[in-house]
């Protein structure tokens, strides 16, 4: 009898030397190194803000090298669903900036960081110039410059201004999916009708 009433007692210990250290969990494991986000960032000018969906593909990202930002080496993500992006006001590029800056970068938890929205900064001649990629099944982002990895941010603000200009947010990876085939990838296959 004593010998099983140890065993909790020892699994107890072994999960504790396991998690011992609270500055790692899984997900800092693979992290990149944790960088601050400036008060001033994107600290690049711009002349125009807009908003995307996009459909990062696969399931579960296991890994940080894996992740799939909205911009990648100045393109926008090829599974992008509206690639002339949904124009930010002035007043709403205000509250985007406000929602995620200044702030420390911190992962929380395992974080699946399978990006669905991105805001993508635009100089006068329409170039990129920096990014924000935001997952809100896990609740995490992607800013670049910087490539700051960051749970700190407000995203039930980020999610009002996704609503408003008119961009589903989904409450899970099956939901997303469902979207995708059916707006993105129906339509795609779609054939028009013969006359």
């Amino acid at each position: 009898m004593k010998f099983i009433a140890t065993i909790p007692l020892i699994f107890s210990l072994a999960t504790f030397a396991v998690s011992a250290d609270p500055e790692k969990s899984s997900t800092d494991q693979t992290a990149p190194a944790k960088k601050a986000m400036s008060a001033t960032w994107p600290d690049v000018e711009y002349a125009e803000l807009r908003g995307y969906l996009y459909f990062p593909g696969g399931k579960w990202i296991q890994s940080w090298e894996g992740r799939e930002p909205i911009l990648k080496e100045g393109k926008l993500h090829p599974n992008v669903v509206n690639p002339e992006g949904a124009k930010l006001s002035p007043a709403q590029a205000e509250r985007l900036l406000k929602s995620v800056r200044p702030c420390t970068a911190s992962v929380k938890g395992d974080a699946c960081f399978l990006p669905h929205h991105g805001f993508v900064f635009h100089d006068k001649a329409g170039k990129p110039v920096a990014a924000l990629s935001i997952c809100f099944l896990c609740e995490l982002g992607h800013a670049h410059p910087g490539e700051i990895i960051a749970s700190s941010w407000e995203f039930e603000e980020l999610e009002t201004l996704i609503t408003e200009l008119g961009l589903p947010v989904f409450k899970d990876i099956d939901e997303a999916e469902a979207y995708y085939e059916k707006e993105v990838k129906g339509k795609a296959n779609a054939k028009p009708a013969a006359k």
